[in-house]
């Protein structure tokens, strides 16, 4: 009861091309979210619409939360690593996004997480734009049993901008 109904869609990629070369971003924007629109009661308006991931999905959430700003009213990435050459690609992209329209931002990471220094890179360039954002470095690994115990979490941080339903 504490948060609102919402739809989830959870598509799998796992191909290990670059995310340049990879028609994954194209079929989730063009494809996947305009289906889901004609199919199912969704509530299309961007600050109803939220992209985030965990690990390899982080990275799919980063690039498309802010590549597609328009879309996505909030972007959580949990673990991300982020796609070779994209930490470098954020102050453009941040360049690229009218005022006032960044999406919500939360960033989690483990202590043990080997993509630590990098998640940590992407925090410092998000703040140096001053972009407001959610940051969190938690006890434990990249793995299942890390996100399941933030799942409680990162739900309730999805569903706080929708408040006022």
């Amino acid at each position: 009861g504490e948060i609102p109904p919402l739809l989830i869609v959870m598509p799998r990629e796992d191909t290990w091309v670059s995310a340049q070369q990879n028609p994954f971003g194209d079929q989730l924007i063009l494809g996947v979210i305009p289906w889901m629109d004609q199919e199912y009661r969704t509530l299309p308006e961007r600050r109803f619409r939220a992209v985030g991931g965990l690990s390899r999905g982080g990275n799919w959430a980063i690039r498309l939360g802010l590549l597609h700003w328009g879309t996505f009213g909030s972007l959580g990435a949990h673990s991300a690593p982020l796609f070779f050459g994209d930490l470098n690609r954020v102050p453009g992209w941040l360049e690229d996004i009218p005022d006032g329209s960044i999406p919500r931002i939360y960033l989690d990471i483990s202590e043990g997480d080997k993509n630590l220094a990098e998640a940590e890179s992407l925090r410092d360039i998000l703040r140096e734009a001053g972009v407001s954002l959610e940051w969190h470095l938690y006890p434990g690994l990249h793995n299942d049993a890390y996100w399941a115990s933030h799942l409680e979490e990162y739900l309730l941080w999805y569903c706080a901008a929708w408040e006022d339903l």
